[in-house]
């Protein structure tokens, strides 16, 4: 019994969509936008959409990457930086939080 409620429930979750280019019926997930037998994308992004999703993808480009080639001070330098980027990124987002829930 409790089978046949998750594969009710599981039926009620899913979400297929129609591939616009070869008429193929998909499942679709969040991690997976594309045709399951042609590869096109099945849900067409605006270009809004797609800045809006270069600047989340870029925005956690704010820290430095350490490399294995680099030497023992530019490590250093670039844990130093990463520490400070955090530390006052941290103070931002608690007084942005404090301003926008604070009275009135």
């Amino acid at each position: 019994m409790a089978v046949k409620q998750f594969i009710k429930f599981a039926a009620m979750t899913t979400r297929q969509i129609r591939c616009k280019h070869c008429g193929h019926w998909n499942v679709l997930l969040e991690e997976k936008q594309e045709c399951e037998q042609c590869k096109k994308q099945l849900i067409e992004i605006s270009e809004a959409e797609s800045a809006s999703l270069e600047r989340r993808k870029t925005a956690g480009e704010m820290l430095l990457k350490i490399l294995e080639s680099d030497t023992w001070y530019v490590v250093l330098y670039k844990r130093v930086y990463n520490a400070v980027t955090i530390v006052f990124l941290s103070i931002v987002g608690f007084f942005l939080w404090l301003f926008v829930t604070g009275p009135g």
